[in-house]
C-alpha cells in the first residue's frame, strides 16, 4: 500500500510540475483565422482608361490585433500578384495590408496593397499603390464582394 501511495504521489507531483509547461506550449485559445475570396472592379486611369476586374484571395491567422498571412490577386489585364499581409479584425471588419512580393508585372514588386473586408456583408475593397510602371504613385481602388470568414474570435 505504501508503494502504491508513493507512485500516486510521484505521478501527482509530475502532473503539477509539467501541466503549466504543456499549457504554455499549447496554441492560444484566442487564435483567429481569416479567409477572404472575392471579386472587385475599379477604374484604371490613362493609359488604360477603363474598368478592370480583379479576383482577390487572402488568408491570415494570429490574434484579432495581430494577424499575419498572404494573398494573391489576378486582374483582367493579365497581371497576377502575390503579397504578404498583416492586420487585424474589429467586429466584422478585417483590415489587412502588405507588400507585393511577386508579380507578373515586375514594376509592381514592392507595391503596397490593402484589403478591407466585412464578414457580415461580404463587401470588400482591394487597394493597390504601384511603385512603378504607368500607374506609379497612384492609388488604385477596386470594390466588390465575396466570402469573408473569420473564425476563433
Amino acid at each position: 500500500m505504501k508503494r502504491l501511495l508513493a507512485i500516486v504521489s510521484a505521478i501527482t507531483l509530475l502532473l503539477i510540475l509539467l501541466l503549466p509547461v504543456s499549457l504554455a506550449l499549447a496554441q492560444p485559445a484566442d487564435a483567429v483565422h481569416v479567409a477572404i475570396a472575392g471579386q472587385a472592379t475599379g477604374f484604371l486611369p490613362a493609359p488604360f482608361n477603363g474598368m478592370v476586374g480583379v479576383t482577390v484571395a487572402a488568408h491570415a491567422r494570429g490574434s484579432s490585433t495581430s494577424l499575419e498571412g498572404s494573398g494573391t490577386n489576378h486582374a483582367t489585364t493579365g497581371s497576377t500578384n502575390q503579397f504578404s499581409l498583416s492586420g487585424s479584425t474589429t467586429g466584422d471588419v478585417v483590415l489587412l495590408s502588405g507588400t507585393v512580393t511577386r508579380s507578373t508585372a515586375a514594376y509592381l514588386n514592392g507595391s503596397s496593397v490593402q484589403i478591407e473586408a466585412n464578414a457580415q456583408t461580404g463587401a470588400l475593397t482591394f487597394t493597390l499603390v504601384p511603385l512603378g510602371g504607368p500607374f506609379a504613385g497612384q492609388t488604385l481602388v477596386f470594390t466588390g464582394s465575396g466570402t469573408v470568414v473569420v473564425t476563433g474570435e
